[in-house]
């Protein structure tokens, strides 16, 4: 707003920056008929309530300048203008004021509005105390294409579960793809069992039996220690818990992981987390 002293007087105005482009909702746009003339009516609204009496028609003139290189007819601009100027200066009736109900209806164009002239008569007929009001959205009626959910043994920066079949579980993170984690945690033997021959025999008593095997995470020591886990083994039992948006954030989940249930399977018991100074 802009205010002017002349004389004893105040005059104000609507100020519009020097970098006022004049742009706005263009006429021929595929967008409903009631926002453009709406957007008419707002300008007008405005123009009268901070314009002094002798500012008012040379805002006017400047807004029908505006809209008129905005590609809207003269005709509707001042048919409206004179609409909201008579709207303005009447007197206000005083009554009970019904409820307002506002419908959020896609803009297809002339088919809404044909929707709109319906539903309004229809709610008029059957509720006398509501008021509908119509408003048209421009949203897509289809949700728009997102991206394929990554699967979770894709996915790094995880805390991970493995749950065996003897219902000892592990909890711990990685910073790499889960299905590397797997390969380093499961031995080659186990992940990839050779096929057993029919006529395999058995050890007979007295024989060397293998020596016992031994790995480097507590879950493969586990499945080779235990045979009935090796042999219900499948990388269905690794989960993701949660993931993490930086090492101090992972470091985080997992000792909280690791304290609250406390895994059996877990070797590291402490929150360790290395401090990296550039």
């Amino acid at each position: 707003m802009l205010v002017e002293r002349l004389g004893s007087e105040f005059s104000t105005s609507v100020y519009r920056k020097p970098t006022f482009t004049g742009q706005y909702l263009r006429w021929n746009s595929f967008s409903p008929h009631k926002r453009k003339i709406n957007l008419i009516g707002t300008l007008v609204h405005r123009a009268f309530m901070i314009c002094s009496k002798g500012k008012l028609d040379p805002e006017l003139d400047k807004i029908r300048s505006i809209l008129l290189k905005n590609g809207y007819p003269e005709h509707s601009i001042n048919s409206t203008l004179k609409r909201k100027l008579q709207q303005l200066n009447s007197n206000p009736v005083h009554t009970v004021k019904k409820c307002p109900v506002y419908l959020h209806v896609p803009s297809i164009g002339n088919v809404s509005t044909k929707f709109e002239m319906q539903i309004t008569s229809a709610v008029k007929r059957c509720f006398f105390s509501v008021e509908p009001r119509v408003v048209f959205t421009n949203r897509q009626l289809l949700p728009a294409t997102k991206k394929d959910v990554l699967p979770s043994h894709h996915q790094s920066n995880v805390i991970y579960q493995f749950v065996c079949h003897s219902y000892s579980w592990h909890g711990s993170r990685t910073s790499q793809r889960l299905e590397e984690q797997i390969k380093q945690n499961i031995p080659k033997s186990i992940a990839n069992p050779p096929t057993p021959h029919i006529h395999q025999s058995l050890p007979r008593p007295g024989e060397a039996t293998s020596p016992p095997q031994f790995h480097q995470s507590a879950i493969g020591q586990h499945l080779l220690d235990n045979a009935q886990c090796a042999l219900h083994y499948s990388q269905g039992k690794f989960s993701v818990l949660a993931r993490a948006r930086t090492p101090f954030h992972l470091s985080a989940l997992e000792a909280t992981v690791i304290k609250s249930p406390n895994p059996p399977l877990c070797k590291q018991k402490e929150f360790v987390y290395s401090l990296k100074i550039s």
